[in-house]
């Protein structure tokens, strides 16, 4: 199954589900882009959703990839540098978990857009594998910079 975004004219969007629905393998979704939280903040708004970010996806005792999944994502990971081009599926259900942690903080489609953009890389022209999918690298938010640094500031991360 293949995932269609587009962005649709609010006019039209009776058309194009009319158009498009014989062809879908389950009911569309209609989705609202929403601005990320710290557009529209405050600065104590947005230190308090910080801090409530922190709370909740700060990792226990029994939760070490949870620390190694906050590292990467606020730490600004590479998975091609970092992880010499090989997959990590623990890295990957760490990331999951994470997000499923983020879910009450956001209405986006993935709640780890909060904390972290992901960038996916593409092998330029001229390099072997040209054109191939390269890998993802992690560039933290506002937000989480301001989340890394309070759990930082707690020992949690270095």
């Amino acid at each position: 199954m293949k995932i269609l975004q587009v962005g649709i004219d609010p006019a039209r969007v009776p058309e194009a589900l009319a158009a498009i629905t014989p062809f879908a393998c389950s009911a569309p979704i209609l989705m609202q882009v929403q601005p990320l939280p710290e557009e529209a903040q405050d600065e104590q708004e947005f230190e308090e959703l910080a801090v409530q970010v922190a709370d909740a996806i700060q990792p226990t005792g029994n939760q070490p990839m949870r620390r190694t999944a906050l590292q990467a994502c606020l730490g600004g990971h590479d998975t091609f540098l970092d992880q010499m081009g090989d997959p990590d599926p623990s890295l990957r259900n760490a990331m999951g978990a994470l997000s499923k942690a983020l879910r009450p903080f956001s209405v986006l489609a993935s709640p780890l857009d909060l904390i972290c953009t992901r960038i996916k890389e593409y092998f330029a022209e001229g390099q072997p594998g040209a054109g191939g999918y390269r890998g993802t690298r992690y560039v933290p938010t506002k937000l989480g910079r301001r989340v890394y640094a309070i759990l930082k500031a707690r020992g949690v991360l270095r």
